[in-house]
């Protein structure tokens, strides 16, 4: 038989067309399956990759607050010692909750955030009130008290920041020895 025959026979016939067809089906499988398996190969990367980023922004975002937490307890608790001064309005500070707020609420837990977020609304406001005060250098009755309950709120919310933060708590203990005397 010459190879013109060989053309004309039905394709169940030809060998040759079947083998090639299967390696055809068979390439395409291995490539689509390679392509998915690259595809979910860098999907997981890209999500470790962002829970990565996030964890870190809510480190810095606690060590920051953290910090910041240390400046306002030290005005609480001066305050809660009847010393009043209408500068430490310069000292008393929200600006790294302000900024890192979001970040540090993607990781924290909801009592964190909650004893925050009472720390920067109802605390620090209250605090800054008595500050802003035209008064003869002291506290209305009652703003030694809640000065004192600030400063327990915010040293409450250091060790737990400072926990997120990745500190040592002998360091976030070290961190509150200056402010021991009102506790």
């Amino acid at each position: 038989m010459d190879a013109a025959a060989s053309c004309r026979r039905p394709q169940r016939d030809c060998p040759t067309l079947d083998r090639d067809a299967g390696e055809a089906v068979t390439g395409f499988l291995v490539g689509a399956a390679v392509g998915i398996v690259g595809t979910v190969v860098g999907w997981l990367l890209s999500v470790l990759t962002e829970a990565r980023s996030r964890r870190k922004a809510a480190k810095v975002a606690a060590r920051m607050i953290f910090f910041e937490l240390g400046l306002n307890v030290g005005v609480a608790q001066r305050m809660a010692e009847s010393d009043w001064d209408p500068n430490y309005r310069h000292v008393l500070s929200r600006s790294a909750w302000d900024r890192y707020a979001a970040d540090l609420t993607r990781v924290a837990p909801s009592d964190v955030v909650t004893l925050l977020a009472q720390i920067y609304s109802t605390h620090f406001t209250r605090m800054f009130l008595f500050l802003s005060m035209a008064m003869e250098r002291r506290l209305p009755d009652g703003g030694e008290d809640e000065c004192r309950e600030a400063s327990e709120a915010i040293t409450t919310a250091i060790r737990k920041v400072g926990q997120l933060a990745g500190e040592n708590p002998s360091q976030v203990e070290a961190y509150l020895e200056p402010y021991r005397a009102v506790e």
